[in-house]
């Protein structure tokens, strides 16, 4: 079961008031901002001892709506969250929109982080692992079994070095004509909270995570295949200007051909839509 359904059961909210519980905590939020307001405009006639309890007060009650209004927003995102509707005929193509897989998937592992313990040990383990492997795969475009190579350098702390604050490591891509070729993957720091926090060690390997079990994850929770998250990535590199050789090289494929097939059908026809908007 995806993550958001488990701690919407772990809370006992229900799918129909998480609307409602945004909406008050929006207004409560409205209202402390309306009292800093007149407290501010009436400030000289308050002595400093007022002043500190009503800041007190007001620090710690939008710090704790905040805080609410953060998680509710993650319960939202994740349970809406819709499968698609299948593959687009003769391809593999589950048309994953890459914005919309990563929000869900960063929710989802937010929520794993900040309730914990609606899982048990090892289930809150492995699910950590999956969600981990799924969101490298797509914010770097990697196969799956390069996702996991990621995961795991990253459990060890084997980073290369970087001038940057980025964290990345460097998979294994291929063996080709007997040389050995590498990429560069990149961590994202929610990745790295979850190792600190969870105390994700390399001894966890007998948790079972395999290019199967990703595959049979993101089939269950998410209704997409691992080589989707890869395709989006790729589109997304492309929306945004990217040229096709330079995407072709950090993807790693070994031909400009094998990445046409990944763009030229799904952006061909939403050229074809586009024009028939403008004409019509």
């Amino acid at each position: 079961m995806r993550v958001g359904f488990v701690v919407q059961n772990c809370l006992k909210l229900p799918t129909s008031a998480i609307d409602d519980a945004i909406r008050i905590a929006k207004q409560k939020l409205d209202e402390w901002d309306r009292r800093e307001a007149r407290v501010a405009r009436y400030s000289a006639l308050l002595s400093s001892s007022q002043k500190r309890k009503f800041e007190e007060a007001y620090l710690r009650a939008t710090t704790d709506l905040t805080m609410r209004l953060h998680v509710l927003v993650l319960l939202r995102r994740s349970l809406s969250f819709r499968k698609p509707k299948g593959r687009r005929p003769h391809s593999w193509d589950y048309e994953v929109d890459f914005n919309e897989m990563k929000t869900v998937l960063l929710s989802d592992l937010e929520l794993l982080l900040r309730f914990p313990n609606c899982f048990g040990e090892k289930c809150r383990k492995r699910v950590f692992h999956h969600l981990s492997v799924a969101l490298l795969s797509l914010l770097n475009g990697l196969r799956i079994s390069e996702a996991i190579e990621a995961f795991w350098k990253a459990v060890s702390g084997n980073f290369v070095r970087s001038s940057s604050n980025l964290h990345r490591v460097h998979v294994r891509v291929r063996k080709k004509r007997g040389r050995e070729e590498f990429r560069d993957a990149y961590i994202h720091p929610l990745v790295l909270k979850g190792i600190k926090d969870l105390g994700i060690k390399a001894s966890d390997k007998d948790l079972n995570l395999t290019r199967q079990s990703v595959s049979v994850f993101l089939s269950r929770n998410y209704g997409v295949n691992p080589h989707s998250l890869r395709y989006a990535f790729i589109s997304a590199m492309v929306k945004r200007g990217v040229p096709l050789p330079i995407v072709c090289r950090i993807t790693h494929h070994s031909k400009l051909d094998f990445l046409l097939t990944y763009t030229s059908q799904r952006y061909g026809e939403e050229a074809l839509e586009e024009f028939i908007r403008e004409v019509v």
